[in-house]
């Protein structure tokens, strides 16, 4: 048996059962030659059955039945080395996330994104920020290209909390980018158009900068806007 034979098996056992949700207990039950070969033959870098690629392979129909056991979540904890060897040859593939040209590189992005989704979900809080700054390039330029996510441009904080959220909930490997696209268009329907403004930019009819406006208090350190009334007062009289 190869990989092929057990993905074709497994779609035709679950076309022909319709389970409401399958895991790795119903595989063993259902189909144990599949369920063996996966064990022996499909892992990852960590040495562990690698479901991720055997969901993915699925007909994309049956990727949303997959439920596996729930990831126990350890405390949070660094490890670098583990997010090193969890990716193996792709850690040096990491730069698909500012430039992606070919659906080469988008399934670059997926394996990337879903094996550190998983480490993040185990607890290993570098898996959580690397992939948070691989996905915030991915998402700039998302953004740069498609109106349906530039409406996130200005709610930096909500766009970092669904970003976390969807690496907590990830459940199956169809696609985490896929996944995360779908979530930003769907819950960013209920934002409204920020116009974000370069500092440069100059201010009402004057060659004024809006940098000028920005002020800091000598007593506290704090910086802060200038009243733009204040502001066109105090500008006014710098002319006099």
């Amino acid at each position: 048996m190869d990989i092929d034979t057990a993905i074709q098996t497994l779609n035709t056992a679950l076309y022909s059962q319709k389970p409401s949700a399958f895991s790795s207990t119903w595989v063993y039950k259902n189909t144990p030659s599949v369920y063996r070969f996966i064990c022996k033959h499909i892992r990852t870098e960590l040495n562990e059955i690698d479901w991720d690629t055997v969901t993915s392979k699925l007909d994309r129909p049956l990727q949303k039945f997959w439920h596996p056991r729930k990831i126990q979540k350890n405390d949070v904890y660094k490890n670098s080395n583990e997010v090193q060897i969890a990716l193996g040859e792709y850690w040096d593939k990491r730069h698909v996330f500012l430039y992606a040209p070919t659906v080469v590189e988008w399934k670059q992005r997926d394996y990337i994104s879903a094996v550190l989704a998983r480490l993040a979900q185990r607890g290993n809080q570098y898996a959580t920020e690397e992939l948070q700054e691989l996905l915030g390039f991915m998402i700039e330029k998302w953004m740069e290209h498609k109106p349906t996510i530039a409406r996130w441009k200005g709610y930096p904080d909500d766009l970092k909390r669904t970003i976390e959220q969807c690496i907590r909930c990830y459940r199956y490997s169809g696609s985490f980018t896929t996944y995360l696209r779908i979530t930003l268009i769907k819950a960013g329907r209920g934002l409204r158009y920020v116009r974000c403004s370069s500092l440069d930019s100059t201010l009402l009819d004057t060659d004024l900068k809006r940098i000028d406006r920005i002020t800091q208090n000598m007593e506290t350190g704090e910086i802060h806007m200038m009243p733009l009334n204040a502001y066109h007062t105090l500008s006014s009289e710098s002319f006099l």
